[in-house]
């Protein structure tokens, strides 16, 4: 301590195989330290390797084990980073400080390199202690108190988890989350529990039990010398039968059970009475869907009761669907034009054949909206439409009209190219809009996609220091056109 080591020379207090260097620059050794609770003292030091210098440091506890995973930052003596927060520097406030961030291994060893002279501080952190920052030093320090990770008094979450019914869950497994604080813990045959070494804040409390689902007051607490009672309902199941429009049993159709707007995947069931079993589901509203060739979808919201087999009988329905045919405005079939339907509990995506037509035959009766769409065409709404059990409805012909555009050269009020500018054109008698492109360079704007009409350019472009808008006089766009109209600017205000 203090004085000149030969390269390779072990070091009191620090383990040779991970710390001697390959080479130590000559008077530069310096203790750097560890980090402890009950007598912090520091006894890392400082590396050259390769020309690089090196900080060495171990984050221990208070009982001189290494702490997993400690999140250290060095850092200028000035700086006051804070662990798992944004970087000032980096939302555009200030310099970019001098900051080198680490994990610590799996016995809180960890290195990093310092890179320069100067005045540093050490941020530390780890789960279930508070973030300490140490002293000032300079790199040539050789006794260097840098504080402690001192761990707050032991607090925990602890009380009983039962379910709807009132009585225990045994054996359920519970943890409590929030940042570096967490904590797991498994429910004895009382349905007991204890969440222990948490941080005073509140917690998200998970249970990850399947089909089990924490009620909503039960999701959030913070730790407390009372105990708490957590409440879960315990999973339900679905039992039915599946029949065709006649009341026999469908022996093969597939079955999905979907909650919320995701569907689940489906499974294929074979059984020649009809039947389907599917238990472990979360309780509440859950959306049932049967699939069938020959027959319509059927889907229908279901209530899952907790600890309880609910019940169902499906009849199908005969098929029903839509068919038609889309076109361009010359009567052209128009291949590969898609439509997105959207009706009772589902969405459909429909394409047409190489003679521009469509039929589809195993949709759901209800109402039904959607649009079409072709690369070469402007998008175009369905009128909506109600779809009968067992229906297959023809829908009248779909004509799709080709886009026009809008291009053409910008100059400002001294015949200029305006620096930058934002153009759009809207309707002149309605307030479709929309928006185009200006290149500075070139001088040209384009708008294209768009329906045939008649519109107002709108551009707003730089002048004697303000920002100017500009609008032109009517112009008619046809089906497809691509008209080229010049910009000629001038303020509003000249």
């Amino acid at each position: 301590h203090g004085r000149r080591h030969r390269a390779g020379e072990a070091v009191e207090g620090v383990d040779r195989r991970l710390h001697t260097p390959r080479h130590l620059a000559t008077g530069a050794l310096g203790l750097v330290g560890v980090l402890a609770v009950a007598a912090p003292r520091l006894v890392g030091l400082l590396e050259v390797v390769d020309e690089l210098l090196l900080v060495a440091l171990r984050v221990v506890d208070e009982h001189g084990d290494g702490i997993a995973e400690a999140e250290v930052i060095l850092h200028d003596a000035t700086d006051r980073p804070g662990l798992g927060e944004t970087d000032p520097f980096r939302m555009g406030v200030g310099p970019p400080p001098f900051r080198r961030q680490r994990i610590a291994d799996a016995i809180g060893y960890f290195r990093m390199p310092v890179s320069k002279a100067g005045e540093f501080r050490i941020t530390a952190a780890a789960g279930g202690f508070q973030r300490s920052m140490s002293d000032s030093f300079s790199v040539t320090d050789t006794d260097v108190d840098i504080g402690s990770l001192e761990r707050p008094p032991d607090v925990a979450i602890y009380g009983v988890l039962l379910d709807t019914f009132g009585e225990p869950v045994v054996g359920a497994s519970l943890s409590a989350i929030q940042r570096e604080s967490r904590a797991e813990a498994t429910t004895d045959e009382e349905g007991k529990f204890t969440l222990g070494g948490l941080a005073a804040v509140l917690h998200r409390i998970h249970l990850h039990e399947s089909g089990w689902t924490l009620q909503d007051d039960s999701r959030h607490r913070q730790p407390s010398a009372e105990p708490v009672e957590l409440i879960a309902a315990a999973p339900g199941s679905i039992e039915g039968r599946v029949f065709d429009p006649s009341g026999r049993p469908v022996s093969r159709y597939s079955i999905s059970f979907l909650k919320g707007p995701q569907r689940a995947r489906p499974v294929e069931v074979y059984d020649a009475t009809g039947s389907f079993f599917r238990d472990r589901l979360h309780a509440g509203w859950i959306n049932v869907r049967v699939d069938c060739p020959g027959y319509s979808p059927w889907v229908e919201s279901v209530e899952v009761l907790p600890g309880a087999i609910t019940l169902l009988e499906v009849q199908l329905s005969p098929p029903s669907g839509v068919r038609g045919q889309v076109t361009n405005s010359a009567g052209f079939p128009l291949e590969g034009a898609t439509l997105r339907l959207t009706g009772p509990n589902t969405t459909l995506t429909l394409e047409t054949e190489s003679d521009g037509t469509f039929d589809y035959r195993e949709m759901i009766a209800g109402r039904y909206a959607g649009t079409v769409e072709h690369p070469t065409t402007l998008r175009t709404p369905l009128e909506p439409f109600e779809l009968r059990v067992g229906e297959i409805r023809a829908l009248p012909q779909i004509v799709l009209l080709r886009a026009g555009s809008l291009s053409g050269v910008v100059r400002g009020p001294n015949g200029e190219r305006p620096a930058w500018g934002n153009v759009h054109a809207t309707g002149a008698d309605t307030n479709w809009s929309r928006t185009g492109r200006y290149d500075a360079e070139t001088g040209e704007y384009e708008i294209v996609g768009l329906p045939p009409g008649e519109y107002r350019v709108t551009m707003g472009f730089p002048f004697d220091g303000r920002s100017e808008t500009w609008t032109s006089d009517p112009v008619s766009v046809g089906e497809g056109e691509d008209r080229r109209v010049p910009l000629n600017l001038s303020p509003q205000n000249p």
